[in-house]
């Protein structure tokens, strides 16, 4: 019964690690990027495209090397110990290429044993953030330049946090496991089976329930054109549902299966022991009672467009992140090194008004 237990555990883990990644704020369609070697530099495509063909909607910013040099002599923020253990969790597309592949869903899992709570965090892909060695950009092209770990150490640097581990799954990864676990039952409206018939070309969806193989799950995942971002995060929460709804009812004698397949399309550094470690703890506490919190709120800030390019720039990026700590109850206290960044950016919005820092 123990070990059957822990099967129950690591597949849940998969599984729930594959459905929270769908739940980003900005999961979206990845653009065709272009590419120049040596030194290619991310430009945007189709669908960033369609954000600013109105550039004159969105305040510009100019950023100038002043603005990362400072950074880029500080070494890295000492880690400060604290009750909480954070994991990352990312939905990438690789579909293309590995140097244009971005991570499109950003989220971080929040443990306090003590206080018995777990929390997920979304994260906006076109969040503006201080990359290291890259200087300033968009958060999702952080997996472009260094992979997971450069994702884990830009969230790390830009929430002033420590990060014990993180968990990657890719669209290919997705679509895989939903057609093993045999499609997920989801209800959609006649635009969302439209635009997944007009826009992804994906055929065999219709207004109302349907059962969804793994391609018309990862189209039904990445609308973002039809209607609002609240609508959108509204269909992530159903897809993790669905996920749930599932897994409750499988037989304990296909986990083993289950599991070999699950772990070919999750990267981690993670162990195994440490895995399930996360799990029981969820567990323990209840699937139910997970709390959940965006990281940034439309009162945060603004659509801005930098070199042609959209990202969302935090007005006062110390207060946001400030807010989100006291949620988690940490008693937060910023470090240097996040106070040097929080600085650059307040000061590349002053300086493109005009204004001296």
């Amino acid at each position: 019964m123990k070990k059957v237990k822990m099967l129950l555990v690591y597949v849940v883990l998969l599984i729930g690690i594959v459905a929270v990644a769908l739940l980003a704020y900005r999961l979206s369609m990845t653009p065709k990027e272009l590419v120049t070697e040596p030194n290619f530099k991310l430009v945007p495509g189709a669908e960033d495209e369609e954000q600013v063909e109105n550039m004159e909607n969105y305040e510009t910013l100019v950023v100038t090397p002043t603005a990362v040099s400072e950074i880029e002599k500080l070494p890295e923020k000492e880690k400060e110990s604290t009750d909480y253990s954070h994991y990352l969790l990312l939905g990438v597309d690789t579909r293309d290429s590995i140097k244009t592949s971005k991570s499109d869903a950003v989220m971080l899992l929040s443990i306090n044993e003590l206080k018995g709570r777990v929390l997920i965090t979304t994260i906006p892909r076109d969040l503006y953030v201080y990359i290291k060695g890259k200087g300033w950009d968009k958060l999702a092209y952080a997996y472009s330049y260094g992979k997971s770990e450069l994702v884990k150490q830009t969230i790390e640097n830009n929430l002033d946090i420590s990060i014990k581990g993180y968990f990657t799954i890719d669209f290919e990864g997705l679509e895989h496991i939903v057609d093993e676990l045999g499609g997920l039952t989801l209800f959609l409206t006649e635009k969302e089976s439209n635009h997944i018939r007009d826009f992804f070309k994906v055929e065999g969806t219709e207004a109302g329930q349907n059962q969804l193989n793994g391609k018309q799950v990862v189209a039904y995942s990445r609308i973002r054109l039809i209607d609002s971002d609240f609508q959108r995060m509204n269909r992530e929460y159903t897809i993790l549902s669905a996920f749930y709804d599932k897994l409750n009812k499988y037989s304990k004698t296909t986990y083993p299966k289950l599991i070999s397949e699950l772990y070919d399309y999750l990267k981690t550094d993670c162990t195994l022991a440490k895995c399930i470690d996360i799990i029981s703890v969820i567990e323990e506490e209840g699937l139910e009672q997970m709390d959940t919190y965006p990281l940034v709120k439309s009162k945060d800030g603004y659509g801005r467009i930098i070199d042609g390019v959209y990202y969302f720039v935090l007005d006062d990026m110390k207060e946001c992140i400030s807010q989100w700590h006291a949620y988690l109850g940490d008693n937060y206290k910023p470090s240097t090194y996040f106070q040097m960044i929080s600085d650059s950016l307040a000061n590349i919005i002053l300086e493109s008004k005009g204004i001296a820092p």
